[in-house]
């Protein structure tokens, strides 16, 4: 079997057969899985641009999608800080949680990039209707909230502080456990990994997540654990892409042979020598 992690999943095992280990071959089967993720792309560059005014036609919408869209939807993904004394507020679109239990480098380049490319819920111009809440447990909301003002100028010290200093494991444990058990079905044990996986597991609810909540409630979950590091900023914007759907916990964007080429291209890049020091950043 070769190592093939995909977004939100595990990774086999690291054997392989005997000529994957020749370095001619090994570029080979690369270039082929390189030029099948980017296929899409060479296409595309073939066909007449779509124009603004190629709107579809009104009447071909459902009439529960068209509520939807009357409605607004969610639009965006915002984040905030809350404890245990200061919940996430209500009125949001979706309400999401960041979970792991240690301050690992994947958890600080998966919350830098979450810090990056959305903004504050408290300065959020969409209403909050039309918002994904990520929620980001601590021991002291006021205090990470305040830390976080300078979260987009720089998004890894601060997110590197913030899970060093203020994030609260012990909540991020007790809703991991209520969300990774077989009680919730066989989806979601495959997208958790473990009962007890470490994370970073992004969590997605229609209300913000409780643990004395039965099973039954509709869940995204996306398992950032074993994604390739170079593969992470795609994800989160496959994961801000899904929760605008309708069907958010559809995981149709996640789950796409995109992310899973781009994953498997980069995890093959770091086993070529010489590929394998410009993927770590090794000079």
């Amino acid at each position: 079997m070769w190592p093939w992690p995909v977004a939100g999943g595990g990774v086999g095992s690291r054997g392989g057969p005997r000529f994957w280990r020749q370095p001619g071959l090994q570029l080979c089967c690369l270039r082929g899985v390189l030029l099948m993720a980017l296929a899409p792309a060479l296409v595309a560059c073939g066909l007449p641009r779509q124009t603004k005014s190629a709107v579809p036609s009104p009447a071909v919408v459902a009439p529960d999608l068209r509520d939807w869209l009357t409605a607004g939807g969610v639009r965006d993904s915002a984040w905030l800080a809350v404890d245990r004394r200061h919940p996430a507020p209500p009125g949001f679109g979706l309400y999401s949680v960041l979970l792991t239990r240690t301050a690992s480098p994947q958890a600080v380049r998966v919350l830098a990039e979450l810090l990056s490319s959305s903004t504050s819920a408290t300065e959020a111009a969409i209403a909050r209707r039309n918002l994904n809440l990520v929620a980001l447990p601590t021991r002291d909301a006021a205090a990470a909230n305040a830390l976080l003002a300078s979260a987009r100028a720089e998004p890894a010290p601060t997110a590197t502080t913030l899970l060093q200093r203020h994030y609260d494991y012990g909540q991020a444990a007790l809703l991991l456990a209520s969300v990774c058990r077989p009680a919730r079905g066989a989806a979601v044990m495959r997208a958790c990994g473990s009962v007890t996986p470490d994370g970073p597991i992004l969590v997605t609810t229609q209300r913000e997540l409780d643990p004395a909540a039965p099973p039954g409630q509709r869940l995204l979950i996306v398992n950032l654990g074993n994604a390739s590091p170079a593969a992470v900023a795609e994800i989160i914007a496959a994961y801000r892409r899904q929760v605008m759907r309708r069907e958010f916990d559809d995981r149709d964007e996640l789950d796409g042979w995109r992310l899973s080429l781009l994953n498997a291209a980069l995890d093959a890049a770091r086993l070529l020598p010489g590929i394998r020091k410009a993927y770590a950043g090794e000079p």
